[in-house]
């Protein structure tokens, strides 16, 4: 999520991943750094880059009341990255990325010389189908349909939860967050289900991870905590 658009003419400081972030409190808290942080270092000799990569959350957010999380007028970010291929669903790999006409006009000024000017973009990533399949895509869903798929994955996301605690089989998940962590299960369950590893020795070891999207419907979700107690009995 670094095109050369990043080569700028201020150094540039990593500081915000969303999806590493536990708590709304604790993003909250990180944006609020980052803000203090750059107005900082702008007062003094090394202005800073600050590029919020949000892939997954920064597809759905916008459409929920969680919003102010990638609201650039209460966290002044000087860019974003969100993937199209994540939330919008798309079958490739493509995304957004997001600035303003301020940092676009502080790029490497290098000019390209058989185009006789300086190209802002990752080398061979302007592909001429990616805009018009997100063209379509808005088109298709418009904010009514990505606020009704927003509101269903969060709420699919506490339903796991709650259906995971009613079983005895503990899990977490933040409240802006469709991605829910559990204790690891049996392989069967991994590899039926193809859910992700982890490891937190807070949590007590083994763990696993599973992101409710659009297709993650009850159903889904009522046979996999099935198949959970079952395992449990």
């Amino acid at each position: 999520y670094c095109p050369s658009v990043l080569i700028l003419q201020k150094r540039a400081y990593p500081i915000v991943r969303m999806g590493l972030c536990r708590s709304s409190e604790q993003l909250d808290r990180r944006a609020r750094d980052c803000y203090l942080f750059n107005f900082t270092f702008h007062l003094g000799e090394e202005p800073t880059y600050i590029h919020l990569d949000a892939a997954l959350f920064g597809g759905y957010l916008p459409f929920t009341k969680h919003k102010n999380f990638v609201d650039r007028k209460i966290h002044p970010f000087d860019s974003i990255a969100v993937s199209g291929h994540k939330f919008f669903g798309f079958d490739e790999p493509m995304g957004l990325f997001i600035t303003t006409k301020k940092t676009l006009s502080q790029t490497n000024p290098f000019n390209v010389a058989y185009l006789d000017q300086a190209v802002p973009t990752i080398t061979c990533s302007r592909s001429a189908i990616a805009p018009l399949k997100f063209w379509w895509k808005v088109k298709k869903n418009g904010k009514a349909g990505f606020e009704k798929q927003a509101e269903d994955i969060l709420a699919n996301a506490e339903y796991m939860e709650e259906q995971l605690e009613s079983i005895g089989f503990e899990a977490w998940h933040n409240d802006y967050s469709n991605t829910i962590y559990f204790r690891r299960p049996g392989e069967a369950i991994m590899k039926k289900y193809d859910l992700a590893p982890e490891y937190d020795d807070r949590l007590g070891g083994k763990m696993a991870h599973l992101i409710v999207m659009q297709h993650v419907t009850k159903d889904v979700i009522d046979d996999f905590v099935k198949d959970i107690k079952a395992e449990m009995n």
